[in-house]
């Protein structure tokens, strides 16, 4: 239930990138293009270890010289950020609803829910206040599906709450390209960044005023794992 897509129709005049976004929206995938050409559906892969290092340093700090970064930015943001999300779908088979033989078309709806815990004890919340979120779904069919939605919404919101991009030289680093869906080593004094990221996208540039370098755009790990 928790991997079953409802069919979707094909209409005169939809555009393919609406399709594919919808299709990735109910199969709880992000989207990508290959280096040779081919789409790509699929959760981030960031249970390896960190195959890059970002090191910024403050300057007064005695490792202020062995630092690799040309310029930093991080955004932060609750506004997507929920302790706990509440699905609450409706079927499209009304042929449940007949032959349960029932009048009323509420008892074909599932609800799903997901909280925070419901994985074990956490440290810490993300957020110091209880937040609950609910919305509508009318192409789940059935409470697993519900749940399972509400789960990637709560982990969704904690995702996209976190980002920060750093510039550095070259497209390598220790003979290995900077790629997207890998993890970094992070530490920034400046903006108290430290441990393992997700690296989500990669841009090269190449200019005479700059030369070669590579921004990257990371967050947080372990967020939503394949």
């Amino acid at each position: 239930d928790r991997t079953f897509i409802p069919p979707m129709q094909v209409e005169p005049g939809q555009c393919a990138a609406e399709f594919l976004t919808e299709y990735a929206r109910r199969a709880q995938r992000f989207i990508n293009v290959s280096s040779d050409g081919y789409i790509q559906f699929f959760r981030p892969d960031d249970n390896g270890p960190a195959e890059y290092q970002i090191r910024l340093y403050k300057s007064d700090s005695p490792n202020r010289n062995k630092g690799n970064v040309k310029s930093a930015k991080a955004n932060w943001s609750i506004d997507g950020i929920v302790t706990k999300a509440v699905c609450v779908g409706t079927v499209v088979q009304l042929s449940r609803i007949i032959a349960a033989n029932q009048k009323d078309p509420n008892r074909a709806r599932f609800r799903g829910q997901y909280d925070e815990r419901d994985d074990g004890p956490i440290a810490e919340s993300a957020l110091p206040f209880p937040r609950t979120f609910y919305f509508a779904d009318g192409d789940q069919l059935s409470k697993a599906a519900a749940t399972a939605r509400a789960r990637w919404k709560l982990n969704r919101g904690r995702f996209d709450s976190f980002s920060a991009e750093y510039t550095v030289a070259n497209h390598t680093q220790n003979g290995l390209f900077w790629v997207p869906d890998s993890c970094v080593d992070v530490v920034d004094e400046i903006n108290g960044i430290k441990g393992k990221f997700y690296i989500s996208a990669v841009r090269y540039s190449r200019t005479r005023e700059a030369g070669t370098t590579t921004t990257i755009t990371i967050h947080e790990a372990g967020v939503l794992s394949a």
